[in-house]
C-alpha cells in the first residue's frame, strides 16, 4: 500500500470516528472554522488590494469549496442518521 493511500485511509477513519463520537457538532465546528478562515482571507484581500490581489482570492475560493463540501457531508450524515432512527 502506498504511503498516500495509508494516510487517506487513516484520515477517513479518524473523520468517521470524530463524526460518530461528536455527531453533528463536529461538522458545525468544521464549518465555523472554515467561515472564520474565509472572513480572515477576505479581510487580507481587502487590505492588500492591488495588482496581485487575485492571489488573495484563491484561499477564499478553496475554503468556500471546503465549506460547501463539509455542509453537504454534514447534511448526508444527518439524513442517514435520521433514516437509521426511522428504521428502528
Amino acid at each position: 500500500m502506498q504511503p498516500v493511500t495509508r494516510i487517506l485511509r487513516l484520515a477517513g477513519r479518524l473523520n468517521d470516528w470524530l463524526y460518530r463520537t461528536l455527531g453533528p457538532p463536529y461538522g458545525v465546528l468544521l464549518s465555523v472554522g472554515l467561515a472564520i478562515e474565509i472572513a480572515r482571507h477576505a479581510r487580507e484581500a481587502i487590505e492588500h488590494a492591488g495588482p496581485d490581489s487575485a492571489w488573495h482570492l484563491l484561499p477564499i475560493l478553496l475554503n468556500a469549496a471546503l465549506l460547501l463540501h463539509t455542509a453537504g457531508e454534514l447534511q448526508e450524515r444527518m439524513d442517514r442518521r435520521r433514516e437509521h432512527r426511522a428504521q428502528r
